[in-house]
């Protein structure tokens, strides 16, 4: 695939996945929150406990249970995804991102067409515009590209 040289963010599914979630299950029309019990690191169960779904779906605006038995929900992962949302809006109507929105995405790789540069090294060559300063690569010494 061509890709247009311009700033971009790519989010791998692993991104996501190492987040925390929430598990809830529907039980004749009733939703249930899923726990793990860890008091007796020898026997950890798990264990349900009644919970009004629509509590969730009042804060997203969404009804996320429709037509669902079975939902995994990441509050944090919302709110990641929200802000880089508004990060890759910034970029696309080529907006500065401010020197909070650029530490915040600092450590996100890249994906360069530079051969030279290796998957060890990616993560030292990330910066998302000349604004960020971030230092030289600690493998090769030479500057950050973006």
């Amino acid at each position: 695939t061509n890709l247009k040289k311009y700033p971009s963010i790519f989010i791998a599914n692993e991104f996501f996945d190492a987040i925390a979630i929430k598990q809830f299950i529907k039980r004749k029309n009733l939703w249930f929150e899923k726990f793990v019990n860890l008091n007796d690191k020898n026997k950890p169960y798990f264990f349900e406990k009644k919970f009004n779904i629509e509590k969730i779906e009042n804060k997203l605006k969404f009804k996320i249970s429709h037509n669902q038995n079975f939902i995994e929900y990441s509050e944090l992962g919302l709110n990641y995804l929200n802000d880089i949302s508004k990060i890759i809006k910034k970029i696309n109507k080529k907006q500065v991102l401010n020197p909070e929105e650029l530490e915040y995405y600092s450590n996100l790789t890249r994906i360069y067409k530079n051969s030279s540069i290796t998957s060890r090294t990616k993560i030292y060559h990330t910066k998302l515009s000349p604004e960020d300063e971030k230092p030289p690569c600690k493998e090769c010494g030479e500057d950050s590209l973006f």
